[in-house]
């Protein structure tokens, strides 16, 4: 198995200085073991963890997700192995019978909707439309053999039984940052991102959903977290907090997301008058130091809180990357209302 430099510098760093290696479902008794001492005290791994708790469930994930899938390939390779020694076949021979045979060759109407979902010219050369039909015709047996796969393991009973690592809750507060929805809600969302990103306005537009899903349960927070480089996204910060001094970041906010990728520099200003801000208050906002250390401070409190790139999401402190699935993060909004007692109540309309 091929373990990345992560994984095995803590398989390795555990063995060496005799810690306990991280085993999932495993973790209450490891966290109260001393690690140090300072003037003859114990510093615990506990204590230690609170404060990299979001690095440290990166890297359990991927040991999880690690051994998780090479335990899936290994199972993959004995099904096909013992289907194969039961039809009297080699291994080979059983997946010509049910994969190359039986993966249909993709048709002219196939490869025509190709070439107009890729924009290609209508009438391709032959060469390129040959490389088409040979890419089709590979997806078509890759499909195959992963029905195939799917078909051998519901026959078969196979259970991974470790348990993936329990997201942490990290410390991350609102500090004085824009707020949005009920003050008193018992779930809050803080959302790290960036102007300058566009997925970052994907994952606002999902906190945005869930806002209307759950009316009331959800206080959001906006922080700031992007590259002191991105010339672009700095200054939307810098317009943004410009925005916030004057009770205007949210309708700014909403304004610079629904542009996306069209958001230029010379835009900035007129998206403030819109919001009902004078232009010269932006122009003030590049001279102002204020505002700047307001944008490194959300920046230096995201890296502490484990943050690396975003989006990056933490509902009551349990950490999701903004990329996930809507339905995750709904899950997980469930399941916080859950463990404070409260109905998830939703709105029932159908929302985008």
């Amino acid at each position: 198995m091929k373990l990345s430099r992560n994984i095995f510098a803590i398989i390795s760093l555990s063995v060496a200085v005799g810690l306990p290696c991280w085993v999932p479902g495993h973790e209450a008794s490891a966290q109260q073991e001393a690690i140090a001492t300072l003037n003859g005290k114990p510093i615990t791994s506990k204590q230690v963890e609170e404060r990299v708790a979001t690095h440290l469930y990166r890297l359990r994930w991927e040991i999880y997700d690690t051994l998780k899938t090479e335990a899936e390939k290994l199972i993959e390779e004995r099904l096909l192995a013992e289907e194969a020694e039961r039809r009297g076949m080699s291994v080979g021979e059983l997946l010509r019978v049910e994969v190359e045979q039986k993966a249909q060759a993709p048709s002219d109407e196939r490869v025509d909707a190709y070439i107009r979902e890729k924009q290609l010219e209508p009438d391709a050369e032959a060469g390129l439309r040959n490389r088409i039909i040979t890419y089709l015709a590979d997806r078509a047996a890759i499909d195959r053999k992963l029905a195939y796969l799917e078909e051998l393991r519901e026959k078969a009973d196979y259970r991974f039984l470790l348990d993936p690592p329990e997201r942490p809750r990290a410390k991350v507060s609102a500090d004085d940052d824009p707020v949005r929805g009920n003050p008193e809600a018992p779930i809050t969302i803080i959302h790290f991102a960036s102007f300058s990103c566009d997925i970052c306005a994907e994952s606002a537009h999902k906190i945005e959903r869930l806002t209307r899903e759950f009316p009331d349960s959800i206080r959001w927070v906006h922080r700031d977290f992007l590259n002191l480089f991105d010339e672009r996204g700095l200054k939307a910060a810098e317009a943004g907090e410009t925005a916030h001094a004057h009770g205007k970041f949210w309708e700014f906010h909403d304004h610079v997301y629904s542009l996306s990728d069209d958001l230029k520099e010379k835009d900035l200003g007129r998206l403030l008058e819109d919001a009902g801000i004078d232009p010269s208050e932006y122009e003030k906002a590049h001279a102002d130091a204020r505002y700047i250390l307001e944008i490194k401070h959300d920046i230096e409190e995201g890296v502490e809180a484990g943050v690396t790139s975003v989006p990056a999401i933490f509902i009551n402190g349990r950490y999701m990357s903004g990329t996930f699935a809507y339905e995750k993060l709904k899950q997980m909004v469930e399941e916080e209302l859950q463990a404070a007692g409260l109905e998830a109540r939703t709105r029932d309309a159908a929302l985008p």
